[in-house]
C-alpha cells in the first residue's frame, strides 16, 4: 500500500486507496474567508462518543482491535504512523497520516498508532465506550 496524504481542504466525502485497506476520511466541504476556515469534516448520526488525545512524540497507542466499535481517528496537529492488520482479511499496511488527515478503523482491524511527532487528534467511536465491559482486545506484536 502507498503511503497516502489527503488535503483537509478536498470537498469529497471520503477516499478509498485501491490499493489499501484503510478507508480514509476527506472533509465534506471546506469555507475559508477573511474570518478564516470551516471544514465540515464527518456528517454522520453513526458516531455516538469523542475523545480528545494528546500524544507525546515516540509514544504508541492502541495495538488492539474492536469487535462492535468503529473509530474515525482526525489528527488535528503532528504526524503518526499507522499500523494495520485487518483480521478477517490479513491485510496488513502501513501509513503515515498527518494535521488535516483522518481515517476510520473498522471492526477487527489490530491498529497501532506511533506519534511520530507530539501529535493531538480526535477520536469518534460509533457506539459509547463502556468502561464495564470494554471492547478492545490487546495483541502482543501486532
Amino acid at each position: 500500500c502507498n503511503t497516502v496524504y489527503l488535503d483537509a481542504f478536498q470537498s469529497f466525502k471520503y477516499i478509498f486507496d485501491i490499493l489499501c485497506n484503510m478507508r480514509f476520511i476527506v472533509p465534506y466541504k471546506a469555507l475559508s474567508d477573511e474570518r478564516g476556515n470551516l471544514i465540515e469534516i464527518v456528517k454522520s448520526k453513526n458516531w455516538k462518543q469523542m475523545n480528545y488525545s494528546f500524544t507525546k512524540e515516540g509514544s504508541i497507542r492502541g495495538n488492539h482491535y474492536h469487535k462492535t466499535i468503529e473509530e474515525l481517528f482526525y489528527i488535528l496537529k503532528g504526524e503518526v504512523k499507522i499500523e494495520i492488520h485487518n483480521l478477517k482479511t490479513g491485510m496488513k499496511e502501513t501509513n503515515i497520516v498527518k494535521g488535516g488527515q483522518g481515517f476510520i478503523i473498522e471492526l477487527y482491524e489490530i491498529h497501532r498508532v506511533t506519534a511520530l511527532t507530539d501529535v493531538e487528534w480526535i477520536v469518534l467511536y460509533s457506539d459509547v465506550f463502556d468502561q464495564t465491559n470494554p471492547d478492545i482486545f490487546r495483541v502482543d506484536g501486532a
